[in-house]
């Protein structure tokens, strides 16, 4: 959840980020669809928006723009010769062997 409060800038961990998690990305994963509490549409004016109980909005096209956003700076980050550390980790995960 750590990255779903970086991308989208949410600043408190609270239990609408786990309903988020499991009604978005465990939903969707296992059965292919989302969970009843997720509303998706492009008038939304977040790209998600928890201010609602038991209502979870998403707007799909910023959602993904976050999205592309972070992992363009990711790549840009990681093309830094000089972020060490960052480059360290990316050549474990992808060297290690089990």
């Amino acid at each position: 959840m750590q990255g779903i409060r970086r991308i989208f800038e949410i600043e408190e961990y609270s239990e609408r980020l786990e309903d988020l998690y499991s009604q978005l990305r465990c939903e969707l994963f296992h059965s292919g669809m989302t969970g009843p509490y997720i509303r998706i549409s492009s008038t939304y004016e977040k790209s998600i928006d928890l201010s609602e109980d038991n209502l979870i909005k998403i707007n799909q096209n910023k959602f993904l723009e976050k999205v592309k956003e972070d992992f363009e700076q990711y790549l840009t980050d990681l093309g830094n010769e000089n972020n060490r550390e960052l480059r360290d980790k990316f050549d474990w995960i992808y060297t290690f062997e089990q």
